[in-house]
């Protein structure tokens, strides 16, 4: 009799835990739900001028790089060729001008070649909006980023990283934490994964991770993505190119 109400208090503690885990889910889709323009949140682009950004984007592709302007940058770009991203950078947008100082002329994965590049997809991903996240407590970690919504950022000491969701999905970080271990059950980011991927990314070892001053951040953009040349359409919003 005893093992049989050990039995039921075990069965109604993992009940209660995933209930748990439940909530916090729903809690957390609903705080980093984006508010109305003028509550926080950047109102999106419409299809002519993200067109016209990632026409500055391709212009930019065969002129020397550009320097990095002052402040935060306010998303990312991906140059795709081949249906593989060959290069990436931090952008900053000033109207109808995106600057993207890791695609220029001459640098790695850019192509030298004109036809070369005119057959290559370029992907704009606008901030819209980034909160912090709960990193010291790791189930609250692995429940804070909406999957295939919301990418994983890194202040690394002023350096700063994103890993967008299509870069979490393509790690196998969207979905590989296990709240109950000896359990195979998954829920919330593969914090180690996306972790460590953020740690290359800045290049630091374990001791330089300890060491320097970082922290962990939310954020969510609109992803467009330039159509082939020969269609002439106007940017669509989408994922990445195939």
């Amino acid at each position: 009799m005893a093992e049989r109400a050990g039995g039921r208090w075990l069965g109604r503690s993992v009940v209660a835990y995933l209930g748990l885990l439940a909530a916090l889910w729903i809690a957390i889709g609903r705080w980093s739900a984006l508010g109305p323009p003028g509550a926080g949140a950047v109102p999106p682009l419409d299809p002519v001028a993200a067109g016209r950004l990632l026409a500055s984007l391709r212009a930019g592709l065969s002129r020397p790089p550009a320097a990095a302007p002052a402040g935060r940058p306010d998303g990312r770009a991906w140059l795709w060729c081949g249906g593989r991203e060959v290069a990436a950078s931090p952008v900053w947008l000033d109207g109808e001008r995106a600057v993207a100082p890791g695609l220029g002329a001459g640098l790695p994965g850019v192509p030298s070649d004109a036809a070369a590049r005119a057959g290559c997809r370029l992907r704009l991903d606008r901030d819209q909006g980034r909160a912090p996240i709960l990193s010291t407590v790791d189930p609250l970690f692995a429940l804070s980023l909406v999957p295939g919504i919301d990418g994983l950022g890194l202040d690394f000491a002023g350096r700063e990283v994103v890993l967008g969701p299509d870069q979490l999905l393509a790690a196998g970080a969207l979905a590989g934490y296990r709240p109950l271990p000896g359990v195979d059950f998954e829920l919330g980011l593969d914090t180690r994964a996306a972790l460590v991927r953020l740690a290359l990314a800045v290049g630091a070892d374990a001791a330089t991770w300890r060491r320097t001053p970082h922290r962990l951040f939310r954020v969510r953009a609109e992803s467009w993505v330039d159509p082939p040349p020969v269609t002439g359409a106007p940017a669509a919003p989408e994922g990445p190119p195939p």
